[in-house]
């Protein structure tokens, strides 16, 4: 007994070394940054033009209801978030810990699952191979919501399980479903997991008074979100974006919808295979399709018998693989979102290899086990070339997975230790006029801050190029404005100031120092090159001896040169 919690213990450790370490190795060039970038002042405002918010719109007259939810997503990740960041500062790592920490966790509940299913022994395998698996690992490892959403759907699970023998774990189906709506929608598939699993395997709970209180309950925690879309409604005549989309509304504030351009139901079909395999090691997806022919199989022998793989526990099992892939098929099977699959093939393959072993000759055992091991150990190193090395060995997808597109190392990181360097304890001493009447009542609680802690007044500012990566735009520069009162300007901006207003606008104003962002060529850019004007610029600061620093990532190529110029 002992010996099992240990190995538990192990796995867990693994399982957190493989989620934590070098946490913050990866640039910021997503949809993450949408998320952080909101959550460090929980301020619904992400510099998107063509998708523009209700802060926006109702700006000087901002109503109450505004602070309840977001106009993209549900506000629990963002809360999260935000006490993270709050508590560790301003950095990739602090808004990516909670996705990691949420990993960690759904490798126990993984244990608990498959525990719950047919003993300790799948539970065990079943946790193994989620901790070492590299797509697990990789949304464990960026601050987007599926893994906070995979935490939720296997809390959900756990408690459906446990209810058949105790009613009152319907109250944490219901707590945990309300959180996982709060986090965010497409959490809504465990609704028909779950009432599609009672309704056949046990439909008197139905009439247990925990399930309707379960259901108040659900609705109680996504309270913020319900009330949030009412007003908005009232307000401006549509819903969320994202339920505006689902109801047809198409609001003009939202001309664009941005991550939903997903394509036919026929190539979303097509490319679910090929998008599975990129994103998976070619072991770990032999292992599931053989263990669930092979659990198919014994079922369709058994189909009387309480012992086989599906009863009778398991049927939950199969209906959530069922019901997460219909999932993504509807919303398109991205990379992030087929993470979602990943924790019931775990439990898939953990299940038919206890009942493999347990079915075998004592001798046998442990000649099948150790042959497992070293499965494991494959896995283990796959999934460190694909989330832990800054260059992956060999090719897609035999020797890392794909994944790895979103989570490389190419540089932006480093510009971002140099402004932190650069603007240590000094605050501005001049400021850009904002746009919003709430982002000119945050740039003065940041400097009224700023100046309570002493910092030092600098009359600089920032300039970059104009293809700098969006996202990474957002989280690197953009931050330091809205959060910080920095000046930031693109290029174009900066150079049509000055032809209103003279060459000398700025250094009349009061600016004594300025510095210039330019990409150098291996970076991911908005149009995969350096801009004309930054080219002809930096020729410009070349040709008045401009100082400048050579910002070199972690393969030691340089990949930004930051200018010093007087503006």
């Amino acid at each position: 007994m002992r010996f099992k919690y240990l190995v538990l213990i192990l796995i867990l450790l693994l399982g957190s070394f493989l989620r934590v370490y070098r946490l913050n190795q990866g640039d910021v060039l997503g949809d993450e940054s949408l998320l952080a970038f909101r959550s460090v002042e929980l301020i619904d405002f992400d510099e998107a033009p063509k998708q523009t918010t209700p802060l926006e719109w109702l700006d000087g007259n901002i109503p109450w209801w505004t602070k309840l939810s977001f106009h993209d997503h549900p506000p629990l990740v963002f809360i999260i978030q935000h006490l993270f960041l709050s508590a560790f500062g301003q950095t990739t790592w602090a808004f990516r810990l909670p996705s990691a920490v949420f990993g960690i966790a759904s490798i126990y509940l993984i244990y608990l699952l498959g525990r719950q299913i047919m003993g300790r022994a799948t539970g065990l395998l079943a946790a193994v191979f989620l901790a070492v698996n590299t797509n697990h690992i990789y949304i464990s490892r960026i601050g987007l919501q599926e893994s906070y959403v995979i935490f939720f759907i296997l809390l959900t699970l756990y408690g459906l399980l446990r209810s058949g023998k105790n009613p009152r774990f319907l109250l944490l189906v219901g707590a945990s479903l309300g959180l996982g709506l709060l986090t965010k929608y497409t959490t809504a598939v465990l609704i028909p997991i779950c009432l599609v699993y009672l309704a056949i395997y046990n439909r008197k709970l139905f009439r247990s008074r925990f399930f309707w209180q379960s259901l108040v309950l659900t609705v109680i925690i996504t309270s913020p979100v319900i009330i949030y879309n009412l007003m908005l409604y009232r307000t401006v005549g549509h819903f969320d974006f994202q339920l505006s989309y689902i109801f047809g509304q198409h609001p003009q504030v939202w001309s664009e919808t941005p991550g939903k351009e997903i394509g036919s139901l026929l190539y979303r079909l097509a490319v679910f295979p090929t998008r599975l395999f990129l994103t998976n090691s070619p072991i770990f997806l032999i292992l599931f399709f053989g263990s669930l022919g092979w659990l198919i199989s014994a079922t369709l022998k058994k189909r009387n018998s309480l012992s086989h793989p599906f009863a009778p526990t398991n049927p939950l099992l199969f209906l959530s693989l069922i019901f997460l892939t219909l999932l993504i098929v509807l919303i398109g099977p991205s990379y992030r979102f087929l993470t979602i699959l990943t924790p019931p093939m775990a439990l898939v393959i953990g299940l038919a290899i206890a009942g493999f072993i347990n079915g075998a000759k004592p001798k046998t055992q442990k000649i099948i086990l150790g042959f497992f091991l070293s499965i494991i150990a494959m896995e283990l190193l796959y999934s460190i070339n694909t989330n832990h090395v800054s260059l992956p060995r060999g090719i897609i997808p035999w020797t890392y997975a794909a994944t790895v597109e979103e989570t490389r190392a190419y540089g932006y990181q480093v510009l971002e230790k140099y402004f932190e360097h650069e603007l240590k304890n000094l605050t501005p001493a001049l400021t850009l006029e904002p746009r919003y009447k709430f982002l000119d009542e945050l740039q003065k609680k940041t400097l009224k801050q700023n100046r309570s802690a002493k910092y030092k007044l600098a009359p600089r500012m920032i300039v970059y190029d104009d293809n700098l990566q969006s996202f990474a735009q957002l989280w690197y520069l953009d931050r330091l404005q809205v959060y910080r009162a920095w000046p930031v300007l693109k290029l174009s901006n900066y150079q049509t100031i000055l032809a209103q207003n003279g060459k000398n606008y700025f250094s009349a104003g009061g600016f004594k120092m300025a510095y210039f962002v330019l990409p150098k060529p291996g970076l991911p850019l908005k149009l995969n090159s350096v801009s004309n004007e930054g080219k002809n610029f930096a020729a410009y600061l070349d040709l008045n001896r401009s100082p400048y620093a050579s910002l070199k990532n972690q393969n030691n190529s340089v990949v930004f040169r930051v200018y010093r110029f007087t503006p």
